[in-house]
């Protein structure tokens, strides 16, 4: 079977090793498996027979969009809508 994990990157904690295990669980049982990550930050050891795939370049951060720049910046798009 096929399985891809899409993760923003594996760049931190528990969820990122948590992702990889079961990757790596996966891939050891014969499973096809990928990774796909939106940013290319990789801080842990990929196991073998996970392939790995990023969509951008080593640590160039990934683009949030217009929905991803108004929760940083505190707004919504409905708070800032006139009723």
């Amino acid at each position: 079977m096929k399985i891809a994990f899409v993760t923003t990157n594996l760049k931190g904690g528990g969820a990122e090793k948590s992702v990889l295990r079961l990757a790596g669980d996966l891939g050891a049982r014969g499973h096809s498996v990928h990774v796909v990550l939106l940013e290319n930050r990789v801080d842990h050891a990929v196991p073998s027979g996970v392939e790995l795939h990023a969509l951008t370049a080593p640590g160039e951060e990934a683009a949030k969009g217009w929905l991803g720049n108004a929760a940083s910046s505190g707004s919504s798009p409905a708070r800032r809508r006139s009723i």
